[in-house]
């Protein structure tokens, strides 16, 4: 099948609207209709995870909305992890096909739901990969675990196959791979289309790799998707049904399709229980599927991607391993061992072998060097990732030297939460001339805070960067600037009006109390999970209500899962239509 088949499938059997169809975007339809709409001010309050009483969001006040997720395309992780799960297959699909890096969306997640749209070149790579992937279930067919037998096990042996079998593996593949039961009333249905094109193929393994490339070409695969047939009003809002709240689920923790008993249960209706909800998150959090979660958190919320071909002076390649195993390790134990979320900003310990303990300036004792151990950090200056070498070298600003802007603007979008605009346009160049040669960081960056058209953002930017200056851009620990002539590092500053610090390490031990990091923390937890960028003011009050008045720096790493998964964010949706 040719390019021009595959779009005509995309756009006539399956409901989708591309460049080449007639529109510039992608459009989806989802067959399934709200199961409860209700004016906003009538909803629920959620339910506080431990107690089980409605109480969480109440706060926000009665009318409070749960925003709008937009439909959104799998990142390039979750498509090859879904065909994994599906195909019972370890073929990079994203790879073979040349893929093109899914960027990150406004949330800084790369499953951010601004990451939709839909190129005839993309649909192109999403055809090849659909009918790679077909062939490679074909070809595999005689061996014993292969995912032909699993897939089609009513034809395994057979010279002819009954129309109730093609039935059968419709209906069961159909809805693992589209996340839902199909349509199956009238001749137009999607059950009925797929029969027809399995039907009409010179042989059962050629009808079965047709269907395998037209529902795996399918927005409804490709796409995870939240809206539905019927329009909500604005002011309304819709309850997500099972299976939504199924996959919403899965591809928070796991980053892939649901598993058999999540699918269980939503046929039987049973996630809207918020017990059983939650006890789904205690079972998926123990699942190695939640490793995931672990290279989110590694890669899009602390930023560690970068480092991947970032090539630095004084950093080998052991060290530089050593670097981001300390960070995999240390999320890995918060999300294994269930401790609280604060870690991520307030823990005194971490993991650390020979190589990185000598880099951090800590004595080891073990003859070992390649070996990693649990170290305490209570009388020493890191706290959390933020004292990270790994994170250090990321948000550095450069190989050589560090740039406290770029490290200030990072703490600040991503721990604090910060809305901080780009610059205005026309600004001059700053006038550094009545500056010393060795100008030193702050001197230099107190011109910027006297500058009215720099001061607003600068003023939040700065003490922050500043503050870090104690660590060089590879993270080593240092008091004074050796390239500027041995000038003291002043790292004092103030995180607010009423909250000052001295030095490095007592910014670090205050972040973790702040109000507005408890916030952040939360506010990231649920923008992973329902896939956009928390904005709006009842958005920030219910993160506020589930990063501090809830769990604060107590509360397990779950408590918070479990919190977000309740909220109206996750099981609602507000309308948009007039």
């Amino acid at each position: 099948m040719d390019h021009k088949t595959a779009v005509a499938i995309g756009c006539l059997l399956l409901s989708m609207e591309v460049s080449g169809c007639g529109a510039k975007s992608a459009k989806v339809k989802d067959v399934r209709s709200a199961k409860v709409v209700k004016p906003i001010g009538s909803l629920p309050g959620e339910s506080d995870a431990q107690s089980g009483t409605r109480s969480l969001g109440l706060s926000c006040g009665a009318g409070y909305a749960p925003g709008r997720a937009a439909l959104r395309l799998m990142s390039h992780e979750e498509y090859d992890q879904t065909v994994s799960d599906l195909l019972f297959i370890t073929d990079k699909a994203s790879k073979l096909a040349v893929f093109e890096a899914t960027p990150k969306g406004p949330s800084g997640f790369a499953s951010d739901t601004a990451h939709v749209s839909l190129s005839p070149l993309t649909v192109t790579k999403y055809w090849t990969a659909a009918t790679t992937l077909a062939d490679a279930v074909i070809a595999r067919k005689n061996d014993q675990d292969a995912a032909f037998r699993k897939i089609a096990p009513c034809a395994v042996g057979k010279s002819e196959v009954e129309v109730s079998c093609l039935e059968s593996i419709i209906s069961d593949f159909g809805l693992r791979a589209w996340r839902r039961p199909l349509t199956s009333v009238g001749a137009d249905s999607e059950k009925a289309r797929l029969l027809r094109i399995m039907q009409q193929a010179p042989s059962f393994d050629q009808g079965l790799r047709s269907l395998l490339v037209a529902l795996l070409i399918s927005p409804h695969f490709i796409f995870v998707s939240v809206p539905t047939e019927a329009p909500t009003p604005v002011g309304e809002a819709a309850e997500l049904d099972n299976y939504q709240i199924a996959s919403r689920l899965s591809y928070f923790l796991w980053g892939t399709m649901p598993d058999q008993e999540l699918f269980d249960l939503a046929a039987q209706d049973q996630l809207s229980d918020e017990v059983k909800l939650n006890n789904q998150v205690d079972r998926m959090l123990k699942n190695d599927r939640a490793s995931y979660l672990v290279r989110t958190i590694v890669n899009d919320w602390i930023g560690l991607d970068v480092l991947e071909n970032l090539v630095t002076p004084g950093v080998n390649d052991a060290l530089k391993r050593a670097m981001l195993e300390e960070s995999w390790r240390f999320v890995a134990d918060l999300v294994i061992q269930d401790k609280s979320i604060t870690d991520l900003v307030a823990a005194k310990y971490t993991y650390a072998n020979g190589i990185l303990a000598e880099h951090y300036g800590i004595p080891w004792s073990e003859s070992d060097r390649a070996k990693f151990q649990l170290l305490d950090l209570t009388n020493h200056s890191r706290r959390g990732v933020l004292g990270h070498a790994s994170f250090l070298l990321a948000t550095a600003g450069s190989t050589t030297e560090t740039r406290p802007v770029k490290r200030g603007k990072d703490l600040a979008l991503k721990w604090l939460c910060q809305d901080i605009p780009p610059p205005p346009p026309g600004i001059p160049p700053l006038d550094t001339s009545k500056l010393p040669p060795n100008a030193t960081p702050r001197e230099l960056l107190a011109v910027h805070t006297n500058s009215p058209s720099c001061a607003s953002c600068h003023e939040r930017l700065d003490p922050l960067g500043l503050g870090f200056e104690s660590f060089d851009a590879t993270g080593k620990w240092r008091s004074t600037y050796t390239h500027l002539g041995g000038a003291v590092i002043d790292s004092s500053g103030k995180l607010d009006a009423s909250t000052e610090f001295k030095d490095t390490r007592e910014l670090l031990d205050r972040l973790s109390g702040q109000q507005i990091v408890q916030s952040c923390l939360a506010k990231k937890v649920m923008a992973l999970a329902v896939k956009r960028l928390p904005v709006s003011k009842d958005d920030e009050c219910v993160a506020t209500e589930m990063g501090v008045r809830k769990w604060g720096v107590q509360g397990k790493f779950s408590d918070l899962l479990k919190a977000t998964v309740l909220t109206r964010q996750f099981r609602w949706q507000s309308g948009d239509a007039p």
